[in-house]
């Protein structure tokens, strides 16, 4: 399993993260030396200071309120810095509808970084984070959510959906890092 690492660990920028994602979400695409899909990352600028987006995203119980695809999540154990949250989610693969459970331990660094891994569940791997970037003297946030899928450890059916389409697992994972970025910024930004 891949650790997850923060853009400023791996030498980014930050004035040039800025403006990346001055316009919209940006997408980066990580390979390992075989060409398979390691993680993908989707930044954005949020309209509100660190402090506000960490109270949202570590606010589990309520992803299911504006996150896509997601039906129910709970969180089972907090202690400290982890929590131990259990997610439904109900994914498309091509025109098949797939209900997908599993739980992931996230760690939370305070207040610019939370890291997230499989604990048990439906897919076989899921790993990621969160991390997060003072601008504009503190009063905008750059969000940065780091995070793969293996969705070919969902059974015989996805799996086939996949092989007929290779494409798709870079896809479903670009398409959930963006789709939350968006929707973490929307609801951050209603709280304005």
């Amino acid at each position: 399993m891949n650790e997850f690492r923060s853009l400023k660990d791996q030498g980014m920028d930050v004035q040039t993260l800025e403006k990346l994602v001055s316009t919209g979400a940006m997408v980066i695409t990580n390979e390992d030396k075989s060409g398979n899909l390691t993680n993908v990352t989707a930044g954005i600028r949020i309209d509100a200071p660190v402090s506000e987006v960490w109270q949202i995203i570590t606010d589990y119980n309520r992803y299911h309120e504006f996150l896509p695809q997601t039906k129910r999540v709970r969180i089972l154990r907090q202690s400290g810095d982890t929590a131990e949250v259990e997610y439904n989610l109900k994914l498309a693969v091509s025109v098949v509808g797939i209900g997908i459970d599993y739980t992931l331990k996230h760690t939370h660094q305070k207040p610019d970084r939370i890291s997230f891994e499989r604990i048990s569940g439906d897919l076989s791997e899921v790993r990621g984070g969160w991390e997060f970037i003072p601008a504009a003297g503190g009063e905008k946030t750059l969000a940065f959510y780091s995070v793969y899928s293996d969705l070919k450890s969902l059974g015989r059916v996805a799996s086939f959906a996949l092989k007929q389409g290779p494409s798709m697992e870079l896809a479903i994972n670009v398409s959930t890092a963006v789709l939350t970025v968006k929707a973490m910024k929307e609801r951050a930004e209603s709280y304005i």
